[in-house]
């Protein structure tokens, strides 16, 4: 059946719980709610607690159009409220594929809501993500103009329709603005399965008389595909995309030692697609040579931290993709690999909360001594070691990424202000957190901590020196949960050791494991074996898009996320 929903901003504002109950009654399927903050849309419509107060009033699905600026501020209070599914709009969403993830971790389905003038191909690569597509269409006006760009609606849902249907995918797909009752049928033979409908339905005296009769024109106009059925698609679960088409199997060797412990069913998606997997005996990440051993049949290369040199490649004649799982991709030699035509696909941001969470925890450790006074205590000692408040102190933060947007979030919350240095500024996420761009020199000198996230290149390498470990107070803490060659790790055990710095986290090294590194002999240091991505949330959506990525190119498509 198609699904006909109530876009109640359109209903009677002073008696909503009225409204809602007898929409309900007229026989509707679900309920659309816009969520403004007064950035994108004038109108700030519904507020997340007004959502939850009628939430206790019916149990169809609430569905949330989320115009705000910055979308995951809204995600728990909407999840709290009840919210089955929030769209987010795909042209002016920061982070969208970020967004989309925390949506999902809260238990929401998600989609993506088009604008009139939205290009359509901002819809391929989040398709096989997201549970629903919104096509809107005029929402101001009823004349000539304004039915003239119903018709355009029509067409956008035809494309649409057959970009859905060409990658096997169960997607919901919504039209809505201004459609009037010829337009609803126009859309659903176009391959529309669902009609948030506002003032078409909310206009009417007679609202169960409307959607009866809607629903007879729209079975009788387009017979069978009418009664399309879209089957909900648990949130925190992914599409069944295509498969590729295949004769003989694709060798896949797989480098990372965690690679579908944590989704077996990716695992199988691959193995239905005809890929097989190759053996090896690797305990840990494996060398040069012992890569050189076994990649020669590889159709694919599940990556990890192994180094794929120009000589691996060489070796390597079948390889068709090079499918990180991970985000980094500095033991990769991308020129090689752009040289042979072979994509370099990334898994996206799917650790930013797990690195944000390890990093605010080693900065916590660091400030409260915490694990110097386990071991203190576990060795029958009870001291009392004086630690340091947050409230007030500065926060550094070299990479001001999703990873290090997301540690200022949690830094704002203990009180934290906001130093960050990073090549490109997002002024719009700064002047809403409090975070004020300055010179690395300038971040360093006035610091209580300081915290890494950015990439390795040619001018990152080393860039925390003896120079600029000197410009930090010497009261101060430094944290890296982003790569161990970003420390000259020599000049910080010096630091350290002198008291010229007042301790350090790190999760990374320039060598990993590190062995008998002197860093790990000075009470001053905490060390941890670089786990900042290891949660099974996040090991899960990490396997799933470095599958997706796998499939996509076995598909002849662009990976999700590749190194340009």
């Amino acid at each position: 059946m198609i699904r006909i929903g109530s876009a109640l901003f359109n209903a009677d504002h002073a008696r909503l719980g009225e409204e809602l109950r007898h929409t309900e009654a007229a026989g509707v399927d679900f309920f659309h709610l816009d969520v403004f903050d007064g950035y994108f849309v004038r109108d700030q419509a519904f507020s997340a607690r007004t959502v939850k107060t009628l939430r206790q009033l019916t149990q169809l699905p609430f569905e949330i159009h989320l115009a705000v600026k910055e979308p995951e501020r809204f995600l728990p209070a909407l999840k709290e409220a009840g919210a089955d599914l929030v769209f987010l709009p795909a042209e002016s969403t920061l982070l969208l594929y970020e967004t989309i993830y925390s949506a999902r971790e809260l238990g929401m389905k998600t989609g993506l809501c088009l604008a009139l003038g939205t290009p359509l191909h901002l819809l391929e690569a989040a398709l096989p993500m997201i549970d629903s597509v919104l096509l809107l269409g005029r929402v101001t006006g009823e004349g000539k103009r304004g039915r003239d760009f119903n018709q355009l609606v029509v067409e956008r849902v035809r494309a649409a329709r057959r970009m859905i249907d060409e990658r096997g995918l169960k997607v919901d797909l919504q039209a809505a603005g201004g459609l009037e009752t010829a337009n609803c049928v126009e859309v659903v033979q176009a391959g529309a399965t669902s009609l948030p409908l506002g003032g078409a339905l909310h206009h009417e005296p007679d609202l169960a008389a409307y959607v009866t009769m809607l629903r007879g024109k729209i079975e009788k106009a387009a017979g069978a595909d009418a009664r399309r059925l879209i089957s909900p698609i648990p949130a925190h679960s992914r599409p069944v995309t295509s498969q590729p088409s295949h004769v003989g199997a694709y060798k896949v060797l797989v480098a990372s030692r965690s690679f579908g412990k944590n989704c077996p069913e990716t695992l199988e998606r691959m193995k239905a697609a005809g890929c097989v997997f190759l053996p090896h005996a690797f305990e840990k990440a494996p060398s040069e040579t012992e890569l050189l051993k076994v990649i020669g049949d590889a159709d694919v290369v599940v990556s990890g931290t192994e180094p794929i040199t120009a000589k691996v490649l060489a070796a390597a004649p079948r390889l068709k993709v090079i499918a990180k799982h991970g985000v980094g991709y500095e033991n990769i030699d991308v020129d090689a690999a752009k040289t042979r035509g072979i994509p370099v696909a990334l898994a996206g941001p799917v650790m930013t909360d797990a690195v944000a969470d390890l990093a605010f925890s080693l900065l916590l450790s660091l400030a409260r001594q915490i694990p110097q006074a386990n071991a203190a205590v576990k060795s029958g000692q009870w001291p009392r070691l004086v630690g340091s408040e947050l409230r007030g102190k500065i926060l550094g933060i070299v990479g001001l990424g999703q990873i290090g947007k997301a540690v200022a979030r949690r830094a704002k919350a203990f009180g934290l202000e906001l130093l960050a240095h990073d090549t490109f500024e997002d002024t719009a996420f700064s002047a809403s957190w409090a975070v004020r761009y300055v010179s690395l020199d300038e971040l360093l000198k006035n610091s209580d901590f300081v915290s890494l996230h950015a990439p390795v290149i040619a001018q990152t390498k080393h860039m925390m020196n003896a120079e600029r470990l000197a410009a930090m107070k010497a009261t101060a803490f430094l944290i890296n949960t982003s790569r161990g060659e970003l420390v000259d790790e020599a000049a910080l055990f010096e630091a350290l050791k002198a008291k010229r710095l007042a301790g350090a986290a790190s999760d990374v090294f320039a060598k990993e494991p590190p062995g008998d590194h002197p860093l790990l002999k000075l009470d001053n240091f905490i060390a941890t074996p670089h786990l900042a991505g290891q949660t099974p949330e996040a090991l899960q959506r990490m396997g799933e898009n470095t599958g997706e990525n796998v499939l996509r190119v076995l598909r002849g498509e662009r990976p999700l996320f590749t190194v340009e």
